[in-house]
């Protein structure tokens, strides 16, 4: 299959790779993101974007009710939530959000997953 090929499964997710179809459990490699997304972050469903957070390996998915539920897309939580870097250029988290994202829910955020969350944000501000 080239890089080229877009294919269309079951889950009614288009991706652009390599290796196939998704299969919901794998996350698009970083390399071949730009060609599933082709506006970066900003087009990536919220499904997708919580795998991609943690690379696929699922330890977020016990957010993704909550996250389904009260959010419409990835600029919005980034509106919401993530605030302009300062005058010691970083950028700071309203830390709202953890609480916001397991509202109404048996679910605590653990201070791992919060660090994921963090690191994505920060990582992915400027791109």
């Amino acid at each position: 299959m080239s890089l080229d090929t877009q294919v269309k499964d079951k889950c009614k997710h288009v991706q652009m790779t390599p290796i196939g179809p998704c299969d919901c459990k794998r996350v698009v490699p970083l390399m071949f993101r730009s060609l599933h997304y082709p506006e970066g972050w900003r087009s990536m469903p919220l499904d997708q974007w919580l795998r991609s957070v943690d690379n696929g390996k699922g330890y977020l998915l016990q957010y993704e009710q909550g996250l389904l539920k009260n959010y419409d897309n990835l600029e919005q939580i980034m509106e919401l939530y993530v605030a302009p870097p300062g005058d010691d250029g970083k950028i700071s988290i309203d830390q709202t959000f953890f609480a916001d994202l397991t509202a109404g829910s048996n679910v605590e955020m653990k201070v791992g997953h919060k660090r994921m969350f963090e690191k994505w944000f920060k990582d992915h501000w400027n791109s």
